[in-house]
């Protein structure tokens, strides 16, 4: 030190909390041969008297946080246990959020099935709702695979050129942005995210209040969601029951074969939210299945539809299977495109084809 070149004696004693290193205290003099062993021993005394105060009053700040945070976990907890619906619960979650921490941005991304892409379920901007993003190596995706929170200062100077429009919107004009894992049982079902516009100092205290809020809000979504699909599930059921009860009124009347199947294909589309639907009955003459009935069907269909050959797939398997045949997406259409097209049904994403079937015999 510059300052020490006028000091003659000197004495330098360690200030340690539970045996770890905090800082020193440094006394000095300009005079020599001032200081003994015995003026040694009486610092350190006098140092271990102010670690063991300091020691105190941060464990009284630790508490009092504590107890605050234990104060804002309850509060969250209740709000969240008296949330009886989605909407509610985030409701709760982002207001919570913005009294903690005010953040500019909140969002909530859920995986897809097959777990590449993460999407913007909720969000207090409206517009990012649906917004979808891939697998990649950036904040989110290191924050869902390993179940830890990341905070990012900057974040525009890290986001890549190729980086989805996804990263980028969450991103744009924020200087300081937290992921938290959204957990429930454990296990990582979701990612919280927040941005602020100006730069935000996380302590260790703060990603792990915000980090035990995420887990609370993870377990409550987890909850509503599965008796809202539960509730969908009773619904569902239900359509489909009267559904069934429907056809069979249809068939106890005094209506000719064409309109019986016109009511039931109509019955059907509804029950099921369907676009279009036809029913084929074999001939047993020609030995070909023709298109007896349609719902909703576009003006202009190919005439080669009208009859199909029974040998012709995917007809054939789905009789012999007995049983329902169902493309789930548009990529498991392309073996039936030909059909697609003809029937001019160009944006049609899934498809169902289920055998017509009495005493062990198709009839169409």
């Amino acid at each position: 030190w510059k300052e020490m070149g006028s000091i003659r004696s000197w004495i330098g004693a360690p200030l340690l909390i539970s045996g770890r290193l905090i800082g020193f205290l440094s006394i000095g003099s300009l005079e020599s041969g001032i200081y003994q062993v015995t003026d040694a021993k009486m610092i350190q005394t006098f140092t271990n008297q102010i670690a063991a105060l300091m020691e105190r009053v941060w464990m009284h700040e630790q508490y009092d946080r504590r107890t605050e945070e234990l104060d804002v976990i309850s509060a969250f907890s209740i709000a969240l246990g008296q949330a009886d619906g989605t909407e509610i619960i985030l409701s709760a979650i982002f207001n919570q959020i913005s009294k903690l921490f005010g953040p500019q941005e909140c969002s909530i991304l859920f995986p897809d099935e097959k777990e590449d892409t993460l999407t913007i379920n909720f969000s207090m901007d409206s517009s990012l709702i649906g917004m979808s993003h891939t697998e990649d190596a950036d904040i989110l995706w290191e924050v869902f695979l390993t179940g830890q929170s990341e905070v990012l200062h900057n974040p525009d100077q890290s986001i890549k050129s190729s980086s989805s429009p996804t990263i980028r919107s969450l991103c744009a004009g924020k200087q300081t942005i937290i992921a938290v894992p959204l957990k429930s049982a454990g296990i990582t079902s979701g990612v919280l995210f927040s941005g602020f516009s100006q730069k935000r100092i996380f302590s260790r205290t703060d990603t792990s209040l915000f980090s035990s809020i995420a887990e609370i809000a993870g377990n409550a979504l987890e909850r509503v969601l599965i008796l809202e699909k539960l509730e969908n599930k009773i619904q569902t059921r239900t359509n489909h029951l009267s559904a069934l009860y429907e056809i069979n009124a249809f068939a106890s009347e005094q209506l000719e074969l064409e309109g019986i199947l016109k009511k039931t294909l109509q019955q059907i589309i509804n029950t099921l939210d369907c676009a279009a639907g036809v029913i084929y009955l074999n001939n047993a003459s020609t030995s070909e299945m023709e298109l007896v009935s349609q719902y909703n069907m576009p003006a202009l269909i190919s005439p080669s539809v009208k009859s199909i050959r029974f040998e012709e797939y995917p007809w054939k398997h789905n009789t012999i299977e007995n049983k329902p045949l169902i493309f789930r997406s548009a990529n498991d259409l392309d073996s039936f495109s030909g059909l697609i097209v003809k029937f001019n049904l160009p944006d049609a994403q899934q498809l169902i084809m289920a055998p017509i079937k009495t005493k062990m015999e198709t009839h169409g």
